[in-house]
Order: structure tokens, then sequence, then C-alpha cells
């Protein structure tokens, strides 16, 4: 067969399996793995068959394939000895196999089945996995290939065997000699290019979800790899050995795309099987499985087989593979080079030796298999070159100052440019003036003059951004739909409801004692501006969840009014955990992470997920900190994503008041008086008292459903981050500065540096939780059930509850101690609180806590870093400033009188929403100079 199409064969293999690489880590098999990939391979088949009448299409492919049956004694092996390298595509073919029986056709579907189950295994538990196992595919090929035909490397017999002045010096350059050079070459660059593959590919930084040793096995997620390898290499084997005996291009194709077909009627069955079996396991998964991507992914892998196959049959098997993991390794370790500096890719030798190892080996390779010319060996050399002085210039991030120090100098710039933003108004005109600057074309709200009067004496007067941000999405509805939609939430479970009628405020029974004293706190907030407000009624939640959660497509859709008239929401009583997930997703703009990448991916840190609000791994734009549809890897690193909710999401743009929220939720913020001010006092100790450690005390609960919490929510993360028996790969990036030396990123043991500074952290709460998994948590960490006083120490860790923020930042925040905050939810006083001035921000993932914390606490005379004397000073001052200037400005802008100014703002500005005539009411200056107030239309006294 004429062989003079096989760099079109290549190209679309090597394209085929780019898009392929990139898809597996987006969706394809994330989620109903089994189902989907029955499916994906169904459609292989089919579309293979498709293929087939296009290879008339590739130059040669026509040509009918003679076997000859000599091909062993004619040199035609892995490498053809007796080739010369000019040739730019030699034979390689190694000899015709036997001819397969009937039954090599099952044993191909068994394998495939086989290694899709491993491959499913391996990815329920890939937090345990090693990476840079599979790059070694080709090497296995090759070696397989050297034994299965020997005596192709067999040289020349001795001139004189006898001869007795021969030595061993002899004997080693004959055996040298011929082809077994070319084997020996070969082999010894195959494996560099598998060897510096995997290196490349496995400088990864882990996302911190957790492999614990009780119900996770490393060696036998290991052992699951190994065997997809062994399984890899044994079906290409298998399947070339079938191959080799069609009579054309064609044939092949369609002998190809009949063991795909089989193979997904195969897995159905498994999937069948799985499904019965499983109806009483625990289940959870990630990602969101389209037919869609199915089709298009089936596409491109029936692509990747058709191009596969042919260009294996024709070479021979470690050659497409050889290739393919080379070009996969160029891009790895070009791609470490290219980021090298930053505080993931520090390390000079991780950048530099990947790519100078598979450049040469590449070099040597190609040019023993396929006899490249010298312009591609000096464009090879030339771009290591390049890139290795590029990454010599660019030296590893290194700053004259600590990062943390920065923030902290331009937390109090913007927190002065804050207090300018929200207390220019001293008058009345002024307050006017202000409102209409940041609301273009739009009229104060009615009453503005009385709010004005009640908010004197607070701080806060001209900026409420959040209010605006809630408010936004429903000036698109009319005031109809939105009255209608508030009285259709007050019969919703969960919902209650509060009343305001000819300026009195009534509340319904919640039929709970605590819940009925937040409406009622609720209430007589709102009685001390009631006269000033029109007829409403205000569908109230009290849980610690957000409950509107319409598809991003609902929310922006005119649809809305229709369903609120029919009188018909949607709405399920219960919803499992990832049926949550999934609806949060939805709720996300169509362009955003959350929605193009969902896949169940845990082994490593999603850099794209941090990069926009951190710099390298400490935050620093805590507003976008918030966007979580940018973040879809905490789908399995928060709570809120991982456990079912007590209360089921409204999927409908209705107005609803509650106290935090997501950025998928459309629920209107307000505050709640218990959350705000029932907490206890802080204790008398100073700051310089109080232990200079960092303090967490996880609550067990009450109950714990899945596994995947001990491995992915934020309390046992962290837990097992600071407390838990780490393996020796586990590292952890600080920030660390020698004296007379700029500061720079050290990766360090995480068993290492949980030495350094002081801990205390544990469980608490023991008794109250029952179940394995509760058993589980209390062997892997231990119970405290003294009570520690938290506030007995400097700095403590604030984490978000399952279902909304920590109750406990409040009174951390009025202490004298820091608090660590790290939360997904936005409350009403968010926009008042400035990270690193008034407490500290940690990210979900953790990744600068040891940075941030030994900011604080020094490293002077504590253990050392790899080895190394640090001396870093610590920042006791800096700690205590920020304790001070957060219990401060809570005293200042979060009392009482603050959320009573911030909800009646809140409900004259819902006020004119629902009102008729709300382009025509308002507060604004006529063209005389004139304060002129038009009054609500309906229902107020004042």
């Amino acid at each position: 067969m004429a062989r003079r199409g096989l760099p079109l064969i290549a190209l679309c293999t090597l394209l085929s399996f780019a898009y392929i690489h990139v898809s597996l880590e987006k969706h394809w098999l994330a989620e109903q793995p089994r189902l989907s990939s029955a499916l994906t391979l169904l459609l292989s088949g089919f579309f293979c068959f498709i293929l087939s009448f296009f290879t008339r299409l590739i130059p040669g492919a026509e040509d009918r394939i003679v076997h000859d049956t000599h091909q062993a004694d004619d040199n035609i092996g892995l490498l053809s000895p007796s080739s010369p390298v000019e040739f730019k595509f030699r034979d390689t073919r190694p000899p015709l196999p036997e001819r397969p029986d009937q039954l090599s056709l099952p044993i191909i579907v068994v394998l495939i089945v086989v290694r899709l189950e491993a491959l499913h295994a391996v990815n329920l538990q890939r937090q345990c996995a090693t990476t840079g196992i599979e790059p070694f595919l080709p090497f296995v090929l090759y070696v397989f290939d050297i034994f299965t035909t020997r005596r192709r490397w067999v040289g020349p017999d001795p001139l004189d065997p006898d001869d007795p002045w021969r030595n061993i010096f002899d004997d080693i350059r004959e055996w040298f000699t011929g082809p077994r050079v070319s084997m020996s070459l070969t082999g010894v660059a195959i494996f560099f290019i598998s060897w510096s593959t995997s290196m490349a590919s496995g400088y990864k930084t882990p996302s911190g979800y957790a492999c614990l040793h009780p119900i996770d096995s490393r060696a036998n997620v290991v052992f699951l790899q190994v065997l997809g390898l062994t399984l890899d290499a044994v079906i290409c084997v298998c399947l070339w050995r079938l191959l080799m005996w069609s009579r054309s291009a064609k044939q092949r194709i369609r002998s190809s795309g009949l063991v795909l077909v089989c193979s997904g009627l195969a897995m159905a069955v498994v999937s069948l099987v799985a499904a019965f079996w499983a109806s009483n396991q625990e289940t959870f998964d990630f990602g969101s499985w389209s037919l869609i991507d199915t089709v298009v992914d089936g596409f491109a892998f029936a692509v990747f087989v058709a191009s596969g196959v042919w260009w294996m049959c024709e070479t021979s098997a470690p050659v497409p593979a050889t290739i393919i993991t080379m070009c996969l390794g160029v891009w790895s370790s070009g791609y470490l080079t290219l980021y090298y500096g930053d505080w993931i890719r520090y390390s000079l030798s991780g950048a530099y030796f990947p790519l100078w190892f598979i450049t040469f080996a590449s070099i040597l390779y190609i040019r023993y298999q396929a006899g490249i010319g010298k312009f591609l060996m000096v464009v090879l050399i030339g771009t290591t070159f390049i890139a290795t002085f590029r990454a010599s210039i660019r030296w590893r991030d290194a700053f004259p100052r600590h990062p943390l120090s920065d923030l902290i100098y331009k937390a109090n710039i913007e927190s002065d440019r804050y207090r300018a933003r929200v207390a220019t108004s001293k008058s009345l005109h002024v307050a006017l003036s202000t409102y209409e600057e940041l609301h273009p074309g739009r009229a104060a709200p009615p009453n503005f003059a009385e709010w004005y009067s009640q908010a004197q004496g607070t701080f806060v007067i001209d900026d409420f951004a959040q209010i605006d941000a809630d408010l936004e999405p429903f000036w698109n509805m009319s005031p109809d739909t939105l009255r209608k939609g508030a009285n259709i939430l007050t019969s919703v479970p969960g919902v209650h409801t509060i009343t305001i009628k000819d300026g009195q405020v009534t509340h319904s029974d919640a039929g709970d004692e605590g819940q009925n004293r937040d409406l009622l706190d609720l209430v007589q907030l709102i009685e001390r501006f009631s006269v000033h407000l029109p007829d409403m009624v205000l569908p109230i939640n009290l849980g610690s969840a957000p409950r509107i959660l319409p598809s991003w497509e609902t929310a922006h859709s005119k649809s809305t009014a229709e369903h609120i008239s029919s009188g018909h929401i949607r709405y399920r009583e219960n919803v499992a955990a990832k049926d949550y997930r999934r609806m949060q997703w939805a709720a996300c703009p169509e362009d955003s992470a959350a929605r193009r990448n969902v896949a169940w991916k845990n082994e490593e840190l999603c850099e794209d997920c941090v990069k926009e609000h951190s710099k390298g791994p400490i935050i620093y734009d805590r507003d976008k900190s918030f966007e979580t549809c940018s973040q879809p890897d905490l789908g399995y690193l928060h709570e809120f994503y991982m456990t079912n909710p007590k209360l089921a999401p409204i999927q409908e743009m209705l107005p609803l008041f509650s106290f935090a929220k997501t950025e998928s939720f459309k629920d209107i913020l307000i505050p709640l008086p218990r959350v705000m001010q029932d907490e206890e006092p802080d204790i008398t100790w100073g700051f310089g008292r109080r232990f200079d450690s960092l303090f967490y005390q996880a609550d067990l609960g009450k109950e714990m459903k899945s596994s995947q919490i001990l491995r992915g929510s934020s309390k046992y993360r962290l837990l097992e981050l600071l407390a838990g028996n780490h393996a020796s790969g586990d590292v952890a990036t600080v920030v660390i500065g020698e004296p007379l030396a700029d500061f720079r990123y050290e990766r360090v043991k995480v068993s290492e540096a949980n030495k350094v500074g002081p801990l205390k952290v544990g469980l608490r709460g023991g008794d109250a939780c029952e179940g394995d998994y509760c058993k589980l948590a209390k062997q892997l960490y231990g119970t405290d059930d003294e009570g520690a006083e938290p506030l007995e120490y400097r700095y403590i860790v604030v984490l978000d509850e399952a279902d909304g923020p920590s109750k406990q930042f409040m009174r951390t925040l009025r202490s004298k101690s820091v608090p660590f905050v790290s939360t997904i939810f936005r409350t009403w006083y968010t926009e008042r609180l400035q990270p690193w001035l008034h407490y500290v921000p940690i990210d979900p993932r953790f990744q600068s806590l040891h940075t941030t914390y030994l900011f604080f606490t020094g490293t002077e005379d504590r253990q050392t870093i790899n080895g190394m004397d640090t001396n870093m000073q610590a920042r006791t001052k800096d700690g205590e400033y920020i304790a001070q200037q957060g219990q401060k400005w809570a005293d200042q802008v979060l009392q009482q009188k603050d959320m009573e100014v911030y909800l009646f703002r809140l409900l004259l500005e819902w006020g004119r929403l629902i009102d008729e005539n709300r382009e025509v009411v308002g507060f604004r200056k006529t063209d005389e100079g004139k304060l002129d107030n038009i009054g609500f239309s309906q229902g107020t006294v004042s």
C-alpha cells in the first residue's frame, strides 16, 4: 500500500487526540461515566463506518494491501536497520502476525470494558492518583516489540569466533554493530520521552481535596493506573494483530468501528447492571453530561481511532504512541518554561530538565525513526535555547517587601477612599445630588428626605451598592408581577411573611419560637420608619441558605410574568446535592467557567479559578473572590455544593428577602438583628496576652451522609491540612525572607510547615454525631469537648457553615482577635468591610494559609524551613492593628442604627419598584431648585 498519505493521517491523529485530551478535562466521562462512555463508543463506531467512505481522499488509500508472509525476513520491524537514515518515511512495519481467530474481537471488547472500568475507578479517587504513569505507554509497547521480534536485532556473526586474540572489547563492538545500535538508541530515546513527559505533566499543585487513608488507598489507585497502562498496551497490540489482516484501509476502519460498537454495547450492559447494583449505594458525581458533547466527542474519538489504527498498521504500535507522547511532553514542558517564575512553577530545574531531555530525546528518536533533516533539528535546539534563555532572565518572583505588607498598606488607602465615598453628604441637597450621580436618569425614591433624616448619626450615607445590585434585575419586571410574585412566595414552605398596611407592621406565625423572635426583631426594626412606606408584603427567608435560584435563561426571560400570573412556579420538595449543584451552575452566565467546565477534576489546583482574584496564592480582589461562577472547582471544595439543601431552592425570578447569598442566587439581602447582635461579649484579655496561635475548632454537627464531605468540605480539608497524616509528597507554598535578602516563594512539606507556627485545631460536638462517617472523623482528628474559648487566641479561622456564613464571624470581628475568614457568601455588610484591614481573607482552597499565618507569627527562633533558618520577624503589630481596626469599624458601621438605615433605604427602593407609577414617583429637585417629593401612589400614611 502506498504511504503518501501518512503525514495527513498522523496530523489527523494528533489533532483529534489534542481535542480529546482537552475534552476529557472538561466533560467527557465526568458524570454518568458508564452511560456517557457507552454512547461515545457507539457513536464513534457509527462515525467510523461513515469515515470509511472517505478513505479514497487519502493518497494511496485505495491501494490493495498485499501481505508478504516473508516480511520477517526482510528487515521490516520497528526500525529498519538496512534502511538509510535519509528516508523521510521508513517502512517500520513489524512482521505480519498470525491470523487472528474468532475470539480476538470478544477479547478486545472485554479488555476495553475492563479498561474503562479501571479509568472510572481511578477518576473516583483521582486525588489519590500518581501523576505521570500514563506517558510510559510508548516504552511498554516498544519493549513488547523488542521481545516479539528479537531475531531482527541479531548482529552479524563474528569473522573468527575461535580467534584466541579476541577480547571483551571485540565482543562489545560486535554487539553494538548493525541493528542493535538503532534498537538501543531508539529505546533510550523513547524512555526519556516518556520520562520527560511524565515529569512535565506531573508538576502540579494539589487542590486540597483529601485522600483519606482509612477509606482511600493510594496503593490501590496506583495499581489501577498501572493496570490501565498495561491494558492500553495490550489493547493496542491486539488491535494491531486484528487489523493487520485487513485487505484495505476501508476495511480496517470498518473493523475498528465494529470493535467500538461492540464495546459500546458491552458498556451499556455494564451500565445497566451497575445502575441496579448501585441503587442503594452512596453516589456522588460532578460535571454535567450533555448529549451534544457526547456526539462531538464521539466524532473526535472516531477520527482518532480511524487515523490512529491506520498510522499504527502502516508503521508499528509504538510509533503513534511515541509521537503523541512526544508532542504532549513538548507542550507540557514548554508551558512550564513559559510560566516559570510564578508561585507555582518556581523550580529552575523543574523548568529546564523536562524541556532539554524531551528535546534531545525527540531528536534522537525522530533521527533514527524518520530521518528528519538537519533544519528541523536546528529548529528544535534553537527553540530550546530560546526558552531556556527566557527562563534564565525571568528569575523567580522575589519581593523587597512581604506581599502581605503591601496588601495591608493598600487596604488602608482603599479604606480611606471608601470612607470618603460613603460619607460625602453633609446636607440633603448634597445627598440627593450624590444619588443622582450614582443613578443616572433615576430620581431618588419617595420620602428620601425622611430617610436622610433617619440616617443622621450613621457613617454610611451615600453608597448602597449592594441594594442597587440586588434590585437591578427586578426593574425588568412590572410592578404587578412583583406584587403577585411576593404573594405567591408566602405559600412556599420555609418562607415567612411581614406585612405593612397603613403603616402597621405584622408578621406571620413561623411555628418556631426562635424564628418568631427573628420576625419580631425585624418588625420592630421596620416599625421605626413604617409610616413612610407603602403597603407591601415582604416574603422573608430566615434560613441560612439563599433560596431564589433561577437559571440564567429564566432570570433574563420575559416569560416570568406568565409563570407568576398562572400561579405555578418551579419548586421541588426534595433536591439532591448533585441536582442542587447543577442548578447553581445553570444560574451562571452562559460564557462562565461554571457552564463551560464543570468536570470532575479534583486532583490539582484550578489555576484559572484563582488567578482572577489572587496575587500569587493570596487574595487581593475580594469582590472577584465572590464570583463563584468563575470557580467551578468549588463544587467539590465547599460543603454548600456537596449537601442536600434543607429547603429546596425556588427556580423562578421572585422577590425573597434573605440574609446571605452566593453569586448564583437572586435573593435580596437584608440584615437580621439576631445574627448581628446576639453574641457573647469579648473576653477582657488584650491582644498581647492572647495565645500566639492559629485557632480552629470544627463543629462535627449531628449527621454526615457522605464520605465526600470528609474529603472536600472546607472544615475537614482544613483539619486534614493542619492536623492530618500527610504523605511525603504533600507540599505547601510559603513566602520566606532571610536577613538582607528578598522575600521569595518556597515549597515545603506540609508536615514541616505545620511545625513552624503553633496551631490549635480539632473537633467539637462528637457526642451529637452518629454514624460511620462521624466515627471516621473522630478517628482521624479526635474530639475536644472541653469547650475551648476561641477568643483566647490571637488568630481565629472563621469558615462558612454548610448552608451559609459562619455565625461566629461577628463575635470574632468585634473582639481583639484577628479573624481569618474564608467565605463565598455575600451579606448586606460585605461591602462595608475592607479585607486586610478589618479581617484577613483566606481562599477556600487554603493555598495561602501557611504564608498568611507565618507572616504574623514569624519564623524567628522557630522550626527551620527546608533546613534554613529564615529568621523572618513576626508582624505582631500588624495583627494587633487589624484586630483593632475591625473591632472599631464594626462598632461604627454595624450597629442596630446601621441596620435600620439600610433596611429603610432598601424598602423605599422596593416600594418604588412595586408602585404602578414608579417612573413618576420619587424625590427630586425641580427646575426652580426646590425639593419635590412625589409620594407612593398607594397605602402610605406619611
